[in-house]
């Protein structure tokens, strides 16, 4: 009969839970993720960038919504992505991040200029389209979408500022 006495050569070792080391902040308090400050700024935003090239990013006439993935959107859809997986890609240099971001800005520079330069009013007559029935209504306005994108696309310039100023 074996002896039921647990000894150290029958007895398995208890289970072992390891967390995720987490670097403490200035104050004390804890950042999930090992990150810094800069870099959940940067990957919050670059959700908002990821999360608003679906939403409307203009309303033509009030009727219809064109989504950032109809066009342009998906620069910065990849732009965004791109942002997000950086900070988790340490090989990366952060100048790459801020260029990243430039880019969505850049890109919701040139599309406001294109949605600003086409947004007169059906029943204006600089626009040449006589009176509308409806009276005077907005042809183009911006959605939600564009406001999104262009808040992420701040976001990650100012994180990876925030993260070349740590170092």
């Amino acid at each position: 009969m074996e002896d039921p006495t647990p000894t150290p050569e029958n007895q398995t070792p208890p289970p072992t839970q390891e967390t995720p080391p987490v670097t403490p902040t200035p104050g004390g308090k804890k950042l999930p993720l090992n990150l810094s400050k800069g870099q959940l700024v940067i990957g919050i935003a670059g959700i908002l960038v990821v999360i608003g090239a679906f939403l409307p990013w203009a309303k033509i006439m009030g009727m219809f919504s064109v989504a950032g993935t109809d066009g342009d959107g998906m620069f910065t859809l990849i732009a965004g992505a791109l942002a997000i997986a950086a900070i988790f890609v340490k090989k990366i240099p952060i100048w790459v991040t801020l260029l990243l971001g430039v880019i969505v800005l850049g890109v919701m520079g040139y599309d406001g200029y294109k949605m600003y330069d086409s947004s007169g009013s059906m029943g204006d007559p600089a626009m040449g389209m006589g009176e509308s029935p409806f009276g005077e209504m907005d042809l183009v306005s911006i959605g939600i979408g564009a406001y999104m994108t262009v808040l992420g696309g701040i976001g990650i310039v100012v994180g990876a500022i925030m993260e070349m100023k740590k170092k």
